[in-house]
């Protein structure tokens, strides 16, 4: 066993526990259109500490302690580590290259490369009294998380109407507003909307004001808009519901009728 793993193992550091989180790539690939700001440098740097996980399904859920001796290539990374720990601590690009991913830009993950490196610098730095990592390929990806989470609650809202035959749909628009970079750096900036619009039923109701004007065709770049067009939504299903219970369905061509 080298010399690196006989220390590390007489005294392991508290975190070695813990569990190596998988890196959630869904929210990126489902709802990329909601992404207000990528940013991405080749020549950043890390808190090692801050590592919680990685995009590579084989190291997903050992703990750190069990990647150091299960990890497939620690038998050429540690032996590269004790012949030349300066690689660690030198400031100049990582080659081959390191990837991280991150959503809010304090917890990360590893992505293409640098599995066993990650892993080897945070007992490496706990051992050194050491923090960052530099020269590392970093890309933070900060969602419009209010609009997302209208864009959830109101496309749950319209599958209601939809099992019901009132065909409603959610175009999402996505705008590239913006781009600052020079080089090894870039951050591009988007905003993001949707357009709301109802399906060939809302001639039925056309001589009913209030849900014509419910579900009129709008776009929606304000939660506050959304959040609202949802409460009128749910009010209406809930008339129509009420309505088919009692066998009157027909009395909803009146609702809120003058």
């Amino acid at each position: 066993m080298s010399d690196f793993l006989t220390r590390t193992d007489a005294n392991p550091p508290l975190w070695a526990k813990d569990i190596i989180d998988e890196w959630n790539d869904q929210k990126l690939r489902l709802y990329g259109d909601f992404l207000r700001r990528h940013y991405w440098t080749d020549q950043g740097s890390i808190n090692v500490f801050c590592i919680k996980g990685t995009e590579h399904p084989d190291y997903q859920g050992l703990t750190w302690h069990e990647f150091l001796h299960r990890g497939k290539r620690m038998d050429r990374n540690i032996p590269m580590l004790e012949r030349n720990p300066g690689y660690y601590l030198e400031t100049e690009r990582k080659k081959p290259s390191m990837y991280f991913n991150s959503y809010d830009g304090i917890d990360w993950y590893i992505g293409a490369d640098g599995n066993h490196r990650s892993g080897l610098a945070r007992f490496l730095f706990h051992e050194r009294e050491m923090v960052y990592l530099h020269g590392v390929h970093l890309s933070h990806y900060e969602f419009d998380e209010p609009l997302l989470a209208l864009y959830l609650a109101l496309r749950e809202e319209l599958s209601q109407h939809i099992a019901q035959g009132f065909y409603m749909d959610l175009e999402v628009r996505r705008i590239h507003r913006g781009r600052q970079d020079t080089a090894g750096w870039k951050s591009d900036n988007y905003s993001t909307s949707f357009y709301f619009s109802s399906g060939s039923w809302r001639r039925e109701y056309q001589d009913n004001p209030a849900v014509s004007l419910i579900t009129a065709a709008r776009a929606i770049t304000d939660p506050a808009d959304g959040w609202r067009l949802i409460h009128e939504l749910r009010t209406w299903r809930d008339q129509r519901a009420a309505a088919n219970r009692t066998g009157f369905f027909h009395r909803l061509t009146g609702w809120w009728r003058q």
